[in-house]
């Protein structure tokens, strides 16, 4: 069976934004990325990954997302920023906790930080994940067609999170 292909198709992974991430992901594969966050490691890299993923799957948060979502009225670009502010919460609340700074600038930092771990395919499987939470129209798709669009064969993940609009219609 093929990719399932929802009706509208969901914004590319990048979204808004997406040259000061391309810059900041080429900056992480230089060596500075590693000397300048020398004490972030592979399993710090995880476990903030598992906070994150663990914060975005929370029922209130979902709920708040897809409200803010809903809110924006299908305007993409209030959409992606609904997305952001919302995320930027549980991110302002989990980077320092890693060495990040708070804000924007700690998202910066962590996206450089994560540069040479990115390639690590558990790295990679919970980027997806996370991608997928913090995505309305993503989790319309249902979990399943995204990861396996995204390369990820079913069984090779799990994630256990509150109700989506979907489960609500």
């Amino acid at each position: 069976m093929g990719k399932l292909i929802p009706e509208e198709s969901p914004p590319p992974l990048e979204g808004p934004g997406t040259l000061k991430k391309q810059k900041a992901l080429e900056a992480a594969q230089e060596p500075q990325a590693l000397e300048q966050f020398p004490s972030f490691t592979l399993s710090k890299a995880l476990e903030m990954q598992d906070v994150l993923i663990a914060r975005y799957s929370d029922p209130e948060w979902q709920e708040a997302l897809h409200a803010k979502v809903k809110a924006a009225e299908g305007n993409r670009g209030k959409e992606s920023k609904a997305r952001s502010d919302v995320t930027m919460i549980v991110q302002g609340e989990v980077l320092p906790k890693f060495g990040f700074a708070e804000g924007q600038k700690g998202v910066m930092e962590s996206l450089a930080a994560f540069g040479p771990f990115n390639p690590v395919p558990e790295v990679a499987k919970k980027n997806c994940l996370m991608q997928f939470l913090i995505n309305p129209a993503w989790q319309a798709q249902g979990l399943e067609a995204f990861m396996t669009s995204n390369g990820f064969p079913p069984g090779s993940y799990s994630l256990s999170f509150g109700t989506t609009r979907n489960d609500e219609e």
